[in-house]
Formats: structure tokens, C-alpha cells, sequence
């Protein structure tokens, strides 16, 4: 679903009078759809849609889709990833996505779980995913 991509996307880097999001800072604008690059360096973000369904109402038609992000950080402490974990929060809760030929219902914060991955390099991952509801204009 581009529009909603599109539209996380816009929402991440845009700025307001305060300057650029706290999480778009914590992770240097790093946010990547579908895998990070090959050697990105660490915090980052990563972002895909594992489901997607469409609903019908009587003359209306829904899209939901679950969006899953993946915050990453490479330190032995856990400070980073909670700092990103809060400031992703604040700008993606609810958030007013703009999507292209579509009208944001909602943006829903329905899951998250934050664990330590070892792996050669020890890792934090804080997966948290969102439900949109979108309706075709």
C-alpha cells in the first residue's frame, strides 16, 4: 500500500516550528521500508506491512493494514531504545497520515514487544505494530 508508506514516510521527516521529530533525530532520519541497507549503522528504523484486507460496507470500501516497525539499537544499554521507543510513540500514536487518494480513519498502536537479540553483536529490537484504516476518497 504506497499511499500509506508514502504518507509514514511524510510524517517521519516532516518539521514544525520546533524543528525535525525527536524519533526522526534518535535514529538520524535512518528509516528504511521492507530491510535496512546492507552495513546501515545503528539506531534505525525498518518498516513493512506483514497483512493487508480489504473491507466492504455496503457502498463503502476499507483497507486494513497492520504496519510493523522495527527500532533498532546496537548499545549494551537500553536508554537508546526506550528513548526511541517513547519518541516514536509521541509522533506515530494516533498520528494524521496524509495518503494519497485514501482518508486516514485511524492510525492504531495495537502491539509492541521490546527484546535482546544476539547474533555475533548484541542488539536491542523494540517491535511495535500499528493498524491504519483507510477509506478510498
Amino acid at each position: 500500500m504506497r499511499p500509506l508508506f508514502d504518507g509514514i514516510y511524510a510524517h517521519f521527516t516532516s518539521t514544525s516550528t520546533g524543528g525535525r521529530k525527536p524519533i526522526y533525530t534518535n535514529v538520524s532520519g535512518r528509516m528504511y521500508l521492507g530491510e535496512a541497507r546492507q552495513g546501515a549503522d545503528a539506531p534505525y528504523i525498518v518498516y513493512s506491512s506483514p497483512t493487508h484486507n480489504t473491507d466492504y460496507n455496503f457502498t463503502e470500501t476499507f483497507e486494513r493494514v497492520t504496519v510493523q516497525f522495527n527500532l533498532y539499537s546496537e548499545t549494551a544499554s537500553a536508554v537508546e531504545i526506550n528513548t526511541m521507543w517513547t519518541n516514536f510513540k509521541a509522533a506515530f500514536d494516533d498520528a494524521p497520515l496524509t495518503c494519497s487518494g485514501y482518508r486516514l480513519v485511524r492510525f492504531r498502536r495495537d502491539f509492541q514487544q521490546l527484546s535482546r537479540e544476539i547474533d555475533n553483536d548484541q542488539y536491542w529490537v523494540y517491535l511495535m505494530q500499528y493498524e491504519a484504516l483507510l477509506e478510498q476518497n
